[in-house]
């Protein structure tokens, strides 16, 4: 069995809107300065860890040393805006361009993770994939879509031997 094998894979959703990760905010007191992350961020990234936590209970346990790679992939399904009902539009979900960032989202569902305790530091996620998306259509004329949700899946990834890691470096085979 490979290191990578000897952990499942942590798949969960948090339902809801995807909060991205706010700007901290800096001020001065007492000749010290201070950061404060905006509220919306730490009650998303509190969201994102009870998901976390309550699949990590689901599979019976799931927690990696501090030097373990990590790949995480994060798709969120966002709402659709009423100008996406026209009969062009279609049905599936579709490609999201606008507001928030997908680094944003990545981060603040890494904060989040963090925060579930279920890696030393961010620092440990090699691979990030983000995909952000519009809600599917369920009813064109009624307008209403799939509720909106982000989907997460957190891997170890496996060590590389020197074939693998050629390719990596070199895009050949």
């Amino acid at each position: 069995m490979t290191e990578a094998n000897a952990y499942p894979v942590l798949s969960f959703v948090v339902p809801g809107e995807a909060v991205p990760k706010g700007r901290p905010r800096f001020f001065i007191r007492g000749g010290q300065v201070r950061v404060i992350t905006p509220e919306k961020t730490v009650a998303y990234e509190k969201r994102v860890a009870a998901a976390a936590r309550a699949a990590v209970n689901q599979l019976g346990g799931w927690a990696v040393g501090q030097r373990v790679p990590l790949a995480l992939e994060v798709v969120s399904i966002h709402e659709r805006p009423q100008r996406l009902f026209r009969l062009a539009d279609e049905g599936y979900r579709a490609p999201k361009t606008t507001k928030p960032d997908a680094d944003n989202v990545a981060k603040a569902v890494m904060d989040g993770l963090q925060r579930a305790r279920l890696f030393q530091d961010d620092s440990q996620v090699a691979q990030v994939g983000c995909l952000k998306l519009f809600a599917k259509i369920l009813d064109r004329r009624e307008r209403t879509t799939e509720a909106p949700f982000v989907h997460v899946t957190l891997r170890v990834l496996p060590a590389l031997d020197e074939f693998s890691a050629g390719f990596l470096l070199t895009g050949e085979d």
